[in-house]
C-alpha cells in the first residue's frame, strides 16, 4: 500500500470511528476499518479488559464467530493478546512458528472457543497486536491476523496499526464517557419515577434491573428475600442462600461488597452482594446475579449504590411500620399489666373481638434485656437490633402477639387459636425465643432472659400469667444461669425460694443438712444422696437400696448415722420435711 493510501485510509477510519458516540457502533467500525487499513489482514479481534475479574474478553471479532468467541477469556500474559496487555506495548509476530509459542499457553477452555469459532484450532501465519492506551492504563488490547496466505506483517504494518489503536483508543474513550453519561442520566429518571410513583420495593427493583440489564434481588439484614425482578431470579437466590444458610455471615460481609459462587442448573453463577448501609448498621443486601460472563461495570456500580440509598429508606420505613403496629397493642396489654384490676375491668376486656374469638389459650411471655455488658450509648441500638429480630420471629408464627415495650423489657400476650393444638402451640413458642436468644448471641448483641407463663384459658388469669412469667425471669437472672429461657412449670418448689436471701437460704441449710454435707465432704460419703432418695421414695428402704444400687443394709447403717449427726430420732412428719427441703435449696445454691 502507498503512502498516500495509507495516509488516507487513516484518515477515513478516523472519519469512520469519530462518526458516532454509539459506543456498540463505534466498536463495529474499528473491527471493521482495521481490515482497510492493515494491508494483508483478513481476520481481527478486540479484546476490552475486565478490571474487577482481571481478564481479557473479546468483544468484537471479524473472521471469526462470535457466537462462540464472545465466551473466550485471557488472562494477562495468555496468548499473544494477553502478552501485548502485559507487556502494554506493541508486538509483531512474523510467523506461524512466533504465534504457535505464543499461544501455547492458551487454556484448553479457550482454545477449544477458538476452535469453534474458526471452524477448527489453527495458527495465524503472521500477527500483530497492539495495547488500547487511555491516559497510561490499558484497556484493551487489538488483535489482526494473516490466516493461510503466503505473507507476514512488517514493522510498517506495526507501526500503522499503532496509529490507528490510539484513534481508536479515542473513540472508545469518548463513545464510553457518552454512554456512561446517557445511563447515568437514566439512572437519575428512572430513580425518580420510581420515588414519584411510590411503588414501593418491587417498582424499584424493576427499574434497576432495567438501568444494569441484570437479575436484582433484596434481602434484610437476616437474609430473608424481599424481593426480585423475575420469578427465575428469586428461585436462584432462595436455593443459593439455601445451600450456606448456616454460615451465610462468613461469607459475606455486613460492610463491603462480596460475591457468593454456586450453580443454577448446571450453569456457574455468581451472586455479588451490595449491603444496605444505615447509620451503625446494616440493614439489607441487594443481590445482583451475574451468568455466562456478565459483570458489573463502574455504571452499573454507580446505579446499584444509587438505587442502595432507595433500598435502605423504604427498608427502614417498613420496620418501623412493623414495630409501630406492634406499638398499637401496648395500651391493651399495659392495662392488664398495670392497670386497675378488677370484676369490672376483666368483664370489659372479656368482650374485646380479641377476646371474644374462641381460643384454646393464651400465654404470657416476658422478655427482660441484660445489659451487664452492654457499653454506654449502646443500648438504645441494641434494643432495637432485639426488636428486630423479635417482629421478625414474633410475626411468622402461627399464634397472634401482642407486645408492651419497656425500658429494658418486652412483654407478650400470645394467643392460641382454638384450632390449634394448645399444647404443642406452647412449646413452638417457647422454641421461637430460644431461637431469638440464639440469634443475639450469634450477632453478639445483647443476651436476654425470657420467662414463659402458665398456659390460660381465662381473662381473669392473664395478670397473674403475667407474674408467673416475670418470676421465671427473676429466677434466670438470679441463679446467673447460662440458659436463657425457663417456663414456670419448670420452676417448681424453686418459686418459693425467689424473693428470699441468699444468706438466709445459707442459714437454712446448715441448721437441717449441715452435719450431713460436712460429713460428705469428710468421707467422701453419699449420705445427702441416701437420704433424698429415702425421702422422695416414700420412706422405703427397699426402694431406696434399688435406686442406690446398694445392699439394704448399708441403708439402715446410713440413716442410722443421719439420725446421730442430726440428733433426729425419727425421719418422719414435719422433721422429714425440713430435711427434704433443706436438701432442695441446698440444691438450688449449688446451681448459681
Amino acid at each position: 500500500m502507498s503512502t498516500e493510501r495509507k495516509l488516507m485510509s487513516l484518515i477515513n477510519s478516523s472519519r469512520v470511528l469519530n462518526s458516532t458516540l454509539d459506543i456498540d457502533e463505534v466498536l463495529h467500525h474499528l473491527i471493521q476499518e482495521v481490515l482497510n487499513v492493515i494491508d494483508g489482514a483478513n481476520a481481527s479481534i478486540l479484546f476490552l479488559y475486565d478490571k474487577r475479574h482481571d481478564h481479557l474478553y473479546a468483544k468484537a471479532a471479524i473472521g471469526f464467530d462470535m457466537h462462540h468467541l464472545q465466551h473466550v477469556r485471557l488472562k494477562p500474559g495468555e496468548g499473544m493478546s494477553g502478552y501485548t496487555f502485559q507487556m502494554k506495548s506493541a508486538q509483531i509476530f512474523r510467523s506461524s512458528n512466533q504465534t504457535h509459542a505464543h499461544m501455547a499457553n492458551i487454556p484448553d477452555e479457550a482454545k477449544a472457543i477458538y476452535a469453534k469459532s474458526l471452524g477448527r484450532y489453527k495458527v495465524p501465519d503472521s500477527a500483530l497486536s497492539v495495547p488500547l492506551m487511555i491516559k497510561g492504563a490499558c484497556i484493551g488490547v487489538l488483535t489482526v491476523d494473516i490466516y493461510e496466505k503466503p505473507t507476514a506483517f512488517d514493522d510498517e504494518n506495526l507501526r500503522l496499526l499503532e496509529t490507528f489503536a490510539t484513534q481508536a483508543a479515542v473513540a472508545i474513550e469518548n463513545a464510553t464517557m457518552f454512554s456512561q453519561n446517557e445511563r447515568t442520566s437514566k439512572i437519575h429518571r428512572e430513580l425518580s419515577r420510581a420515588a414519584l410513583t411510590r411503588g414501593g420495593i418491587g417498582t424499584i427493583i424493576q427499574s434497576l434491573s432495567g438501568i444494569v440489564n441484570l437479575p436484582v434481588v433484596l434481602f434484610n439484614e437476616f437474609f430473608d428475600l424481599l424481593d426480585g425482578s423475575d420469578s427465575a431470579a428469586i428461585a436462584t437466590a432462595r436455593s443459593l442462600i439455601e445451600k450456606k444458610k448456616t454460615h451465610l455471615h462468613q461469607y459475606i460481609s455486613p460492610d463491603q461488597i462480596q460475591s457468593l459462587f454456586g450453580q443454577d442448573g448446571d450453569q456457574p453463577i455468581e451472586a455479588v452482594f451490595f449491603p444496605l448501609n444505615a447509620n451503625d448498621r446494616t440493614a439489607g443486601y441487594v443481590m445482583i446475579l451475574l451468568s455466562d460472563h456478565a459483570f458489573i461495570d463502574p455504571v452499573d456500580q454507580f446505579a446499584i449504590e444509587q438505587t442502595s440509598m432507595v433500598f435502605t429508606m423504604e427498608i427502614l420505613r417498613k420496620e418501623k411500620e412493623s414495630i409501630n403496629d406492634w406499638r398499637h397493642s401496648s395500651m391493651m396489654l399495659d392495662h392488664i399489666l398495670h392497670g386497675e384490676w378488677n370484676h369490672q375491668v376483666i368483664s370489659n376486656l372479656e368482650n374485646l373481638p380479641v377476646f371474644t374469638n374462641p381460643n384454646a389459650g393464651m400465654v404470657m411471655v416476658h422478655l427482660q434485656l441484660d445489659i451487664s455488658n452492654v457499653q454506654f450509648g449502646q443500648f438504645q441500638a441494641k434494643k432495637d437490633h432485639v426488636l428486630r429480630i423479635l417482629a421478625r420471629k414474633v410475626g411468622t408464627h402461627r399464634c397472634q402477639g401482642f407486645l408492651l415495650e419497656e425500658t429494658r423489657s418486652v412483654t407478650f400476650l400470645f394467643m392460641i387459636p382454638a384450632h390449634l393444638d394448645a399444647r404443642n402451640a406452647y412449646e413452638s413458642i417457647g422454641t421461637l425465643f430460644t431461637d431469638v436468644a440464639e440469634s443475639l448471641h450469634a450477632s453478639r448483641s445483647l443476651s436476654i432472659k425470657a420467662g414463659l407463663s402458665r398456659l390460660v384459658t381465662e381473662v381473669s388469669g392473664l395478670r397473674p400469667a403475667y407474674q408467673d412469667a416475670v418470676k421465671a425471669v427473676e429466677y434466670l437472672f438470679k441463679l446467673q444461669t447460662a440458659r436463657s429461657v425457663l417456663t414456670y412449670d419448670e420452676l417448681g418448689i424453686e418459686r418459693l425460694m425467689l424473693n428470699t436471701p441468699f444468706q438466709e437460704m445459707d442459714s437454712f441449710v446448715t441448721d437441717t443438712i449441715g452435719p450431713i454435707a460436712a460429713y460428705d465432704a469428710a468421707h467422701d460419703a453419699d449420705l445427702l444422696l441416701t437420704l433424698k432418695t429415702y425421702l422422695e421414695s416414700t420412706s422405703n428402704m427397699a426402694l431406696t437400696a434399688k435406686k442406690c444400687f446398694v445392699h439394704v443394709n448399708t441403708v439402715k447403717y446410713r440413716l442410722q448415722l443421719i439420725k446421730e449427726l442430726t440428733g433426729i430420732a425419727d425421719l418422719s412428719g414435719r422433721k422429714a420435711f425440713e430435711l427434704q427441703l433443706g436438701i432442695y435449696v441446698h440444691e438450688h445454691l449449688e446451681n448459681r
